[in-house]
């Protein structure tokens, strides 16, 4: 039997199939359809686009994966200052320290984001950095216990970021970074490398005055009183609180990092404080001349505390509103918006297509009257902002605000970055450009396969949020903290959490939103 032309079969279906794969979003709109004057392509931004905003007074806060430490200042917005509050657990529990031992340091060190600034080794750039001004940090043990489980429900418990007085009322220590002045009234977020002490002798033992150092990368490091770890960790009591996590965080409920501002200056980092630690050496005797360490680590619970002074013009409404001449947007807890696409939401975020008659609404009507081929579809955004280009949020993020997940496109683009994975899924975007023709900061979202589905599908059209995010990959919601308890049944009391780990803001002209649909029109 002759196989060959099986095989030659084979080789153009494989070509066919590679074609299509190779087809990405960024063909240039029409270039599938070639060579045929029964077709034209358009492009039309007639449809209009409704929008609302929503005022978020408290946020879900405790246990993100990134924490905003520091003052923070926004010309748009006003200045939000936030504290940080973490349970500590034992590297190793149950460790074998004498009634005798003398604790001679306590370091606690938290790295910040930062790389290499290029061509150095030793010259660093720090990341996720706003401002560089002082900042009045306090650290304090707090006798409030972070809970995992509500008690009444058993589901995980929720804390807010307005909790502030909470813990400003059960701080049972002094100061316990009172050694430097540089290490709390005037705390600074510094890109200087630092260095660690190195272990000389198993996981422990350490050579008293002369111990090896080695560098590492910048960080939070602010040494802590040592009188007040020797009562808390040294004894024939504390070695009983000692056995296990469960029974130290009775016993130590954990830090409470207040922040201040320092007269009109700012700096604000965001964090990953599950990299941080603290390191307890000590002698076994006054005499000794090695020592040993306890580490505690803080990656048991925490929570985010936000104390926001937002500009008096500012709405508070704590359910959409329509808005007026801006889109607000704003991190942590701050503001976040909805788009309205084809008509008008009902109050459980559902966009009717039809009439109580059965028949298309208007918009939808219009584009389906006219047989269009959808090819593509992107919502355009423009500041209104005072910010610079540099200082505006790098991405915005629109999703489904009813179901409370990413859009079809988002799904559908595959597109990773590897290296830097803030830019991962460029195609859906959202990231911040400078147009060519206007010079202003803009945002481009493409909706195309959202567009196809409520024209072509009579899919169902629901209502859009939009917020600053931070990391497009992480799509879990925050509950946000409301008045009644028919609002929390609302699809409006969950906000993306990663529009709370981002401290940015902006305004987006309300007038200058445009949905812009290219398409194909049989001539």
């Amino acid at each position: 039997m002759n196989k060959f032309p099986f095989f030659k079969f084979l080789l153009v279906v494989f070509g066919f199939i590679l074609t299509l794969s190779c087809d990405k979003d960024y063909n240039e709109v029409g270039a599938n359809i070639i060579g045929d004057d029964n077709f034209t392509f358009e492009k039309d931004n007639l449809t209009p686009v409704f929008t609302y905003n929503q005022f978020d007074a408290a946020v879900q806060s405790n246990n993100l994966p990134i924490n905003m430490l520091g003052v923070y200042n926004d010309a748009d917005f006003g200045t939000t200052t936030a504290s940080f509050v973490t349970q500590l657990a034992l590297e190793t529990v149950s460790p074998d320290i004498p009634d005798t031992a003398i604790i001679d340091q306590v370091i606690l060190t938290v790295p910040y984001f930062s790389h290499l600034k290029e061509n150095s080794t030793d010259t660093y750039i720090l990341d996720s950095v706003y401002g560089n001004g002082k900042i009045k940090l306090g650290v304090y043990e707090t006798s409030t216990f972070l809970n995992t489980l509500d008690g009444e429900t058993l589901l995980g418990k929720k804390y807010f970021s307005n909790q502030i007085n909470n813990f400003n009322s059960t701080i049972v220590s002094p100061k316990l970074n009172d050694l430097n002045v540089t290490q709390n009234d005037e705390f600074t977020f510094s890109d200087a490398q630092q260095t660690e002490i190195k272990l000389t002798s198993g996981a422990t033992t350490l050579k008293d005055g002369s111990e090896e150092t080695i560098p590492v990368t910048p960080r939070m490091k602010l040494e802590l009183n040592k009188a007040f770890f020797q009562n808390k960790l040294i004894g024939a009591i504390p070695a009983t609180k000692l056995e296990t996590n469960a029974i130290f965080n009775e016993y130590f409920k954990g830090l409470f990092f207040k922040v201040e501002q320092f007269g009109n200056e700012k700096a604000m980092a965001q964090l990953d404080f599950t990299q941080g630690k603290i390191v307890v050496y000590y002698k076994l005797t006054s005499a000794d001349t090695t020592r040993k360490t306890i580490t505690l680590k803080m990656v048991k619970n925490t929570l985010n505390l936000f104390e926001n002074q937002y500009n008096a013009s500012l709405p508070t409404n704590s359910i959409p509103a329509l808005s007026t001449t801006d889109l607000l947007l704003k991190g942590g807890a701050g503001f976040h918006s909805y788009i309205d696409l084809f008509g008008t939401a009902d109050e459980n975020g559902k966009v009717p297509t039809k009439d109580a008659l059965g028949n298309y609404v208007q918009e939808i009507k219009r584009i389906k009257d006219k047989n269009w081929i959808i090819n593509e579809a992107n919502l355009i955004f423009t500041s209104s902002s005072t910010v610079s280009f540099d200082d505006s949020p790098n991405r915005i993020y629109l999703y489904d605000a009813v179901n409370k997940r990413p859009l079809l496109d988002y799904y559908t683009d595959a597109f990773v970055n590897s290296s830097k994975p803030k830019y991962n899924k460029t195609t859906h975007s959202g990231i911040k450009y400078v147009d060519a023709v206007d010079g202003k900061t803009k945002y481009k979202i493409r909706i195309t396969n959202h567009v196809k589905n409520i024209i072509s599908n009579d899919s169902t059209n629901v209502r859009l949020g939009l917020v600053i995010t931070e990391d497009i990959t992480n799509f879990s919601n925050l509950s946000v903290k409301t008045s009644t308890s028919v609002e929390e049944k609302k699809y409006y009391n969950k906000i993306p959490q990663s529009s709370v780990i981002n401290p940015l803001g902006i305004k987006l002209n309300k007038n200058d939103i445009k949905l812009e649909i290219f398409y194909t029109k049989p001539n």
